[in-house]
């Protein structure tokens, strides 16, 4: 019984003991020295591994960014795509919801048809359009939009047409100035305009004047909007006056026409 009182005191003591050779241990500037050390001959070992990790982590952020910008790039592009899209889309319902008012609204019968090419294959400033002897369409009839004369139906097959443009040289058309009454004869120029020629020496016709279409035949109907007066030619010596004329339509961006029955 004494030897085991005795055991037991020994075994609390060597506890203190060991408590207290921790506590020194660890709090002790002499084994953070020695830590230190330690870790000299594996300092540059210590160092590349960590610029390694460092390197690593880089390229696992900067590969995780470049997969989010494509992402976010291809989103992007899709929407501006999509944006796009909705512009034209808006574009042609404002062109096409114009026609059909016009369309509607016009005292004339009217053919509506899309532009399908430009014609290349001959020395005619024209244009194809998708629709021919089938829909009604016939030679020498007029093409105008819902803002004035496009020029005149040249040939005609089963479901194509070629219109001639007003600016074509061969296109000639009778006018009569709006304000001032007086009658010339329209002609093309090839360069995106046209010419009123045959007028009086002593005439009346200005700068911003409107001409029409004078409507000498029912291929021809009087009162549709040729263009606007940009300037004025008078010649020495001439036997009358020319004006140059800017078609109301935008020939070089025609997409839609309807053809006067």
């Amino acid at each position: 019984m004494a030897l085991f009182r005795y055991l037991r005191r020994k075994k609390i003591s060597l506890l203190v003991i060991s408590i207290v050779i921790l506590v020194f241990v660890f709090t002790s500037p002499y084994l953070s020295y020695l830590k230190l050390s330690l870790a000299n001959p594996f300092k540059f070992p210590l160092y590349l591994a960590n610029l390694l990790g460092a390197e690593i982590k880089a390229l696992v952020s900067y590969r995780a960014n470049l997969i989010e910008n494509i992402r976010l790039k291809q989103e992007n592009d899709a929407l501006r795509q999509k944006l796009v899209s909705f512009k034209e889309i808006h574009e042609e319902n404002a062109r096409l919801s114009a026609l059909l008012s016009f369309k509607k609204n016009s005292p004339f019968l009217l053919i509506a048809a899309r532009v399908i090419a430009k014609d290349l294959a001959n020395w005619t400033n024209s244009v194809l359009i998708d629709k021919g002897l089938g829909d009604g369409v016939r030679q020498g009839q007029l093409a105008v939009t819902n803002l004035g004369l496009v020029g005149r139906i040249l040939e005609v097959s089963k479901s194509v047409s070629r219109v001639m443009l007003l600016t074509d040289p061969n296109c000639n058309i009778a006018g009569i100035v709006q304000r001032s009454r007086e009658t010339g004869i329209v002609s093309g120029s090839l360069l995106g305009k046209a010419t009123m020629r045959y007028l009086a020496l002593d005439s009346d016709i200005a700068k911003g004047d409107i001409v029409l279409t004078l409507g000498l035949s029912e291929n021809y109907p009087k009162g549709i909007i040729i263009g606007e007066v940009v300037s004025i030619i008078r010649e020495e010596n001439g036997i009358s006056v020319s004006a140059i004329i800017k078609p109301k339509v935008s020939l070089s961006n025609l997409e839609e026409v309807l053809v006067i029955k």
